[in-house]
This record gives structure tokens, sequence and C-alpha cells, in this order.
């Protein structure tokens, strides 16, 4: 699968893209610290549910049990990620994701400095994201890194939905999971949507200074919560029998 923008937003991105890559393009660090080895693996595909857990197995347990089967599906996974949120939080994301289809996103390495940008697509009930200096070379070739979709099943039942990523080599597995929980973050946080809003639908408005700052607290903040689920995780996982 490449990551082919649909015909219904290519004027959208069109009318924007020379303002917003411009102010991209002057304040981009190096490609030199982005880029790793693609060759040899696949283009991602977004997968139905069925495809990753059949739903007739799950869909009787109460909804903690769900998360918990859900949860430890992923946890060995060496490509792909696995978390909830809940369906209040979804159906905001969702429409929001409808109305501004299209953003970039900072990838920040260990010492939270070096950064490269992915640029994302709302396709529909997945986000596509691709390494945004190979789309800028290639539109038409632009392979996915990263593929983000929220399963909305169990909203109704469960009030939850079951959130997927799923990614290549050229991103580790705490990158993918921090990319994904920010591209989460961004569409229901009012502030982060601001940048969307503005990339989306006033790209004269896009600032790449202030949304690079913005996000990096952003991930400065996903970054404690995963050292915080890990040391809890490890607390219950030593936590002894009464």
């Amino acid at each position: 699968m490449h990551f082919s923008i649909k015909q219904d937003v290519i004027m959208l991105f069109s009318a924007a893209r020379s303002l917003v890559l411009r102010s991209v393009n002057s304040a981009l660090p190096t490609t030199s610290v982005a880029m790793r080895s693609m060759s040899g693996f696949a283009s991602l595909s977004p997968r139905s549910l069925d495809e990753i857990l059949k739903r007739d197995l799950i869909s009787n347990e109460p909804a903690d049990r769900m998360e918990q089967i859900w949860l430890q599906y992923h946890e060995t996974s060496r490509s792909a990620i696995g978390y909830t949120i809940g369906s209040a939080e979804h159906d905001i994301i969702s429409q929001r994701m409808k109305d501004c289809p299209l953003f970039i996103w900072p990838v920040f390495k260990e010492n939270d400095e070096d950064h490269f940008v992915l640029l994302s697509q709302m396709q529909d009930k997945f986000v596509l994201c691709t390494f945004l200096e190979e789309y800028k070379r290639s539109p038409d070739t632009a392979s996915p890194w990263i593929t983000v979709a929220v399963y909305d099943d169990f909203c109704k039942e469960k009030n939850m939905a079951l959130v997927r990523g799923d990614f290549t080599p050229n991103l580790t597995k705490a990158e993918g999971d921090t990319t994904s929980r920010m591209i989460l973050h961004g569409y229901h946080d009012d502030e982060a949507f601001k940048h969307i809003h503005n990339f989306n639908k006033q790209p004269d408005q896009f600032d790449y200074n202030n949304f690079l700052t913005f996000f990096k607290s952003v991930h400065k903040d996903l970054k404690e919560d995963a050292e915080a689920r890990k040391t809890q995780e490890l607390a219950e996982d030593i936590q002894p029998n009464v």
C-alpha cells in the first residue's frame, strides 16, 4: 500500500502545501537522523479487527477483561502496539479527523532533541503516516511507516474503542507507541487541535516553531506516562499472591 492522498483532499493539501512546507523546510532538522534502511520491508496495510483478534472470542467479556486481553495480545509484539480509549474520546477524535484529515507529527529521538517528521492522513477509520521527506520526494510512491486503527466495534456496548498501531522497523516500538498516542491526543485535546485545524483550514496561521515546541512538551508528557505504566506493570508482576 502506498501513501496516496485521496482525490477529495488533494485540493485541500495543494492549497496549504506551499505555505506549510515552506515553514517546515526552514525549521526541519537534517534527514540523517531519520532515515533507516527500508529495503526488504513490506508496506503496511490497515487490517480489520477480525484479522487481528476474532470478535466472537471477546465480545462476551466484560470491558475490563476485554481491555486486558487486548493489551496482553500486543504486549510481546515487535511491530504493533495496542491500548484502549473511551467512547466519548473516540467520538471527538473521529469527527475531528474527518474534518481535518492531514497533519505532521514530530518523532523525537532518545535525547528528546533530534527529531524527524511524519505526515499523516485519515483514510476511513485508519490513520496512515509516512516519512515527510519521502512524501516530498515522491508523493505517489511514499509508503506508510505507521498505521493507527481505532476500532469502534464495542463503543456502544463496552464504552471503549480498541486502538492498534502497526509500524515498520523504521520506528522503534517506543516511537510507534508514542506517535500513535500523540496522534490521538492531538485530535482530542483542544489546544493541540488548534495546530491541526490551522494546518488544514488556515495554513497561513500555522507556525512550525510553535507547533514543534507544543508537541515536544506533549512528547515529554507521553514519555513520562509510558514510564509510569511500565513501573506499574513491574509492580503488579512482583506483587505476591494472597
